[in-house]
């Protein structure tokens, strides 16, 4: 298979993961109550963010707009905007935000392909999705957050980390269809696909060792 064919059938791939893996109508719950995705760990992001007045913040793979909801009400100033690849999680996500009175951009695109101009936002932060991303994928990505960052703006990518156990259960994925790309996280490789693409000041910190071992991935814009 051809660089472009192989590029072209992951992106498909992605795609289609997150919109048909999971039960969409399930998530918040699986979230919430199985892997312990709830205000205290948002409250942990939020300090990483260190969000200020009135600052664009992106939020990529937004999901149902959990994080985003939360950043809102403990900071009502900022302007935020979620990306995400699914139809679904959107309009669930449309949903909460008209209930709970937000106005907070919804936009469905993918990372690699992000529909806003260079240096546009202050802030952004990615949860847990370089984990959906195909890793021949992940360089565009990377490359297109750093595009729509201002200069001396912060990423924030929240990951799985390195985790023994973890890893030996990922081995076995190679027998059976795999829906995630975690082994850059549990590799440690952010580190150097961050810095292929000219971020700086690049730093990694656990945050959670529950049911998986959690990191936060700081990165600064030159």
């Amino acid at each position: 298979m051809t660089w472009f064919l192989q590029k072209k059938f992951e992106n498909k791939l992605g795609a289609v993961l997150i919109n048909d893996y999971f039960n969409i109508n399930l998530y918040d719950f699986v979230m919430k109550n199985i892997f312990k995705i709830n205000k205290d760990f948002f409250k942990k992001v939020e300090s990483y963010l260190a969000p200020k007045d009135y600052e664009k913040v992106l939020d990529i793979g937004s999901g149902t707009s959990s994080f985003s909801i939360f950043l809102k009400n403990e900071n009502p100033t900022l302007d935020i905007y979620d990306i995400d690849g699914s139809k679904e999680m959107l309009r669930i996500a449309k949903r909460k935000l008209e209930d709970e009175s937000l106005n907070i951009k919804l936009e469905e695109a993918l990372a690699e392909n992000i529909p806003y101009d260079d240096n546009y936002f202050d802030k952004i932060v990615a949860i847990f999705l370089f984990s959906y991303i195909p890793k021949t994928i992940k360089p565009y990505a990377l490359k297109e957050l750093y595009r729509v960052l201002k200069p001396g703006g912060k990423l924030i990518i929240v990951d799985v980390s390195n985790q023994t156990g973890l890893k030996k259960y990922i081995e076995l994925f190679k027998y059976v269809p795999n829906p995630f790309f975690v082994e850059d996280g549990l590799n440690g490789n952010y580190f150097k696909l961050l810095d292929e693409v000219n971020f700086k000041d690049i730093s990694q910190t656990p945050i959670m060792d529950k049911i998986i071992d959690i990191s936060i991935i700081e990165a600064y814009k030159k």
